[in-house]
């Protein structure tokens, strides 16, 4: 039996298909980014057992004849990842990276992810790089709750953490996949990860293998997933912060009562803390002062309604919670660079 990790010895014997034809039956764990003919290698394994266990591999070895596959259950890890950020605390945006180019097994992690959150959860699907990653990632509400596809990508998105200043696990929590040691505990903070069962692949693949090699095919099925996966906790994730929680309660009060005409300390006594604590927090972890979030709130309505509504702009910023009319006016022009009746026109226009 020959057992066959460097890359460069897979893709030599690879390259030299009548080579193969020694082996009574193959297990294929290898990616797929070698220079190969993987048509000649299909062919010349056409009547040997073989069994693939990297999902990668799938379309250049679909199961069939004597090929069978035993994968990971990626829909499992995907389910697993939402399951462990909502136990950790409430986030204000859930992403999902996979380094840019999507395939079969990370698309099936990321529609278990979103599927798997609460209904209301925002869930973006992240597909861009370095500097472009930073400035999205810095720009998204927080606390963010990232699962990336693998320990790689959970990688990238630290250092793009790095670039921008974002906090690794106040600010944002990482969870990676497959627990790469090299990747999960050569980086500061450390990543922590989603281990799925490689050990039970590789034993139900030996299985499989035995079942084809004793002429079982029949009862075999085309494709074997193997349902098992743990958390590996390390610093890049863990249970929200109380004051994470305190903000939280803050801006749902905002978003809910703003345009009552609401105040700074009306905010502090729904949260019950100090106006210090709280004026500090906020600013921490949402970039902005409470007054500053009662008026975007109360713009964000205001120029919604402009834009639907045909009552008089007096009433209409009465309802947003406006009382000096005139000082509304220099806000409005100063942040718009129009009049509210200049906005209404051509937003109706449009």
């Amino acid at each position: 039996m020959d057992f066959l990790t460097d890359r460069i010895e897979i893709e030599a014997l690879l390259t030299r298909p009548a080579d193969l034809a020694r082996y009574d039956g193959v297990i294929a764990a290898f990616n797929d980014d070698l220079s190969v003919d993987y048509r000649a290698v299909r062919d010349a394994l056409r009547d040997t057992p073989l069994v693939i266990a990297n999902e990668c591999l799938l379309p250049s070895f679909p199961p069939e004849g004597l090929h069978r596959a035993v994968f990971v259950d990626n829909a499992l890890i995907g389910a697993e990842a939402a399951r462990y950020f909502t136990a950790l605390g409430r986030f204000a945006t859930f992403a999902f990276y996979h380094g840019g180019s999507i395939t079969r097994w990370s698309r099936t992690r990321f529609e278990a992810f979103r599927d798997g959150l609460p209904g209301t959860a925002r869930v973006c699907e992240l597909a861009l790089e370095s500097i472009e990653l930073a400035a999205h990632l810095k720009a998204m509400p927080r606390p963010i709750a990232v699962f990336a596809a693998c320990d790689l990508f959970a990688r990238d998105i630290v250092g793009a953490c790095q670039i921008v200043g974002l906090r690794i696990p106040e600010e944002i929590a990482i969870l990676g996949c497959d627990n790469d040691r090299i990747y999960c505990e050569g980086i500061r903070p450390r990543i922590s990860s989603l281990q799925p069962d490689f050990i039970r692949v590789g034993y139900r693949a030996a299985q499989t293998l035995e079942g084809l090699l004793q002429k079982r095919a029949r009862k075999l099925p085309p494709i074997a997933l193997v349902a098992r996966a743990h958390i590996v906790e390390r610093e890049s994730a863990k249970p929200i912060h109380p004051a994470v929680l305190m903000v939280d309660r803050a801006g749902e009060f905002i978003t809910k009562h703003a345009c009552s005409g609401i105040g700074v300390m009306d905010v502090v006594r729904a949260v019950g803390v100090s106006r210090s604590l709280l004026d500090t927090r906020f600013r921490e972890l949402r970039g902005e002062s409470i007054l500053e979030a009662i008026h975007a709130t109360q713009f964000s309505r205001l120029c919604e309604l402009l834009r639907i509504s045909p009552a008089p702009i007096a009433k209409v910023a009465h309802e947003c919670g406006f009382a000096n009319i005139d000082n509304l006016m220099r806000q409005f022009r100063k942040r718009y660079k129009c009049t509210m009746r200049e906005f209404r026109r051509n937003a109706q226009a449009r």
